[in-house]
């Protein structure tokens, strides 16, 4: 009877504090991805406003890992849109540049090698090598 009570407060104790681990331990993972977007987004649009100001034919590469979660990528004039989608979690993370940009990137998780480069037009093409 001693060691029935003794584990019904063991298991009390323990459960509570395993589902307050998880909980805190997804919340962590989530801020670590929007971070990683956050900082992917400001380096994009950093190196796109470089090239953009030293003019055509400027070109830089940058390398990156893209977190998973990512659904979408999108260019809308100036304003770059990365889409998040997680279980607990939908979300978007917007960057802005100073220039027109446009360009195509693929939201698969892992290493992409990004080319900006400005145009003839003005603007700032973002693609993928």
């Amino acid at each position: 009877m001693e060691y029935l009570a003794v584990f019904s407060i063991t298991a009390l104790m323990i459960i509570p504090m395993l589902l307050i681990f998880t909980s805190q331990s997804n919340n962590m993972k989530l801020e670590i991805i929007n971070s990683q977007i956050d900082k992917i987004g400001s380096e994009i649009t950093d190196a796109a406003e470089e090239v953009y100001y030293m003019g055509y034919p400027s070109k830089k590469t940058i390398r990156t890992n893209f977190p998973e979660g990512l659904t979408q990528i999108e260019f809308s004039g100036n304003t770059l849109i990365f889409y998040l989608e997680t279980p607990s979690l939908t979300s978007e993370t917007i960057k802005v540049a100073r220039s027109n940009i446009t360009g195509n990137l693929k939201p698969y998780q892992g290493l992409h090698i990004i080319s900006i480069e400005a145009t003839e037009t003005g603007s700032v093409n973002i693609t993928e090598e």
